[in-house]
């Protein structure tokens, strides 16, 4: 017998060569995302970068998911599990005093009731709606990096997740375990291929210096 590929495989289009494959500069991300106008947008990158949610999880979040100096994550819903049945991650995100200060500052323009979802779409046919995985997206590519030169990358929401991870374990003596309980793997091994990402950057700077 002869196995043969699924014709809807064969019909997929190859990933496109230009998609985000390392992270990004944490600080440089920083000081442009506190550079941004729009006060949703600003806080929408800022808890991004600090928290590294995947793209479900910053869709569900919850007005009363950030209290007491804390970012709590909704995890994604998972097959089986019962829609009423809310699950959080096991290490809530502490906020760094910065980032404080972007949220008392927008929060209160905001307008949201505790159990609003905190980031809401602007699609004049869903006004007030939960935003999208899709809507996130595009508010990453055509507003947060907007005008900002990624040179061989197509920046999304994914970019804060690897971004916050290869900082982290950067300035934490490079502690694997610290990235895998921040993005909440399951695995260390997961963690270890995000930073693997990273090793295009260590060999530019050797190429440049030599």
């Amino acid at each position: 017998m002869t196995l043969k590929k699924s014709p809807k495989r064969e019909s997929r289009k190859p990933r496109p060569s230009n998609c985000t494959k390392m992270p990004l500069d944490y600080e440089i991300v920083k000081t442009h995302l506190l550079s941004i106008n729009d006060p949703e947008h600003r806080l929408f990158g800022c808890v991004m970068l600090v928290s590294g949610p995947r793209v479900g999880e910053i869709c569900e979040m919850r007005r009363c998911d950030i209290d007491g100096g804390y970012i709590k994550i909704r995890k994604n819903k998972l097959r089986g599990r019962p829609k009423e049945k809310v699950v959080f991650r096991k290490y809530p995100i502490p906020i760094p005093d910065w980032l404080q200060g972007v949220m008392d500052a927008t929060l209160a323009t905001m307008k949201r009731n505790s159990d609003d979802y905190l980031f809401q779409s602007r699609h004049h046919a869903f006004i007030g709606k939960q935003l999208t995985r899709n809507g996130a997206n595009f508010w990453v590519k055509e507003h947060i990096f907007k005008g900002v030169e990624t040179p061989g990358q197509v920046p999304t929401a994914h970019t804060f997740r690897k971004t916050v991870c290869d900082h982290l374990v950067a300035t934490g003596g490079n502690d694997y375990e610290l990235g895998r309980k921040h993005l909440d793997h399951q695995s260390i091994a997961t963690t270890v291929v995000y930073l693997d990402k990273s090793r295009g950057r260590y060999e530019e700077a050797v190429r440049a210096a030599l």
